[in-house]
């Protein structure tokens, strides 16, 4: 089998919710979705952005935060067989997740499966949460898109899973992408004329792979 990684977003792929926004529309204290926004109109890059919103929620402690995510811990059929079957056959599947370490590794440890994860990290300083992101040289629009050019140039064959906006720029440099149905992802990939595979359940990335490599 050639070297070959999976790369995907958790919030809205993995998981069925968008889990930050669910926790910023229940605590934040300001309108978070301007950054958004700001986001998508090429205003602010994605990692200050989240930044900015989880500042609005850091007054919490992370328990509280974790309560209420479980609540939308919701995973996407088949999403635990696939990282399973990438751990059993020496496929790399790594999470490229704006959403928070609480919650994801916490997913993680629950489904008993192993994945490499990039993503806001949750840390306690007296008292106070912070968080930040891995750091990557090199102008890309996203630690995303990062992750998928240093996999590239490592001569991985790189699949891209995922939902959103800030999905864009890491699919399109990906060797194989597969969108969820209906998504901003696929929306915007539509309309770049961007090949994709669009789906609803993970077995058919799993088939995919089973069929493929």
């Amino acid at each position: 089998m050639k070297k070959l990684t999976i790369i995907s977003d958790f919030d809205g792929t993995i998981v069925i919710y968008d889990v930050f926004e669910k926790i910023l529309d229940k605590f934040a204290n300001d309108d978070w979705r301007l950054y958004d926004y700001l986001v998508e109109e090429g205003k602010m890059n994605l990692e200050d952005a989240i930044l900015k919103q989880f500042s609005m929620i850091s007054h919490l402690k992370e328990f509280e935060i974790l309560e209420y995510a479980k609540n939308f811990l919701i995973e996407r059929e088949y999403a635990s067989n696939l990282i399973a079957f990438c751990d059993e056959n020496n496929i790399e599947f790594i999470i490229a997740s704006a959403g928070l370490s609480t919650y994801i590794k916490y997913f993680l440890t629950q489904k008993l499966i192993n994945a490499k994860v990039y993503c806001l990290e949750v840390n306690n300083y007296n008292g106070k949460l912070f968080g930040k992101f891995p750091k990557f040289n090199g102008n890309y629009k996203n630690f995303k898109e990062a992750i998928v050019e240093k996999y590239k140039k490592d001569n991985f064959f790189v699949i891209y899973v995922g939902d959103g906006f800030n999905d864009v720029f890491p699919a399109v440099k990906s060797n194989k992408i597969f969108a969820v149905e209906d998504s901003l992802l696929s929306k915007n990939l539509d309309k770049l004329k961007i090949a994709h595979e669009k789906f609803v359940s993970f077995k058919k990335i799993l088939d995919y792979l089973k069929n493929s490599f």
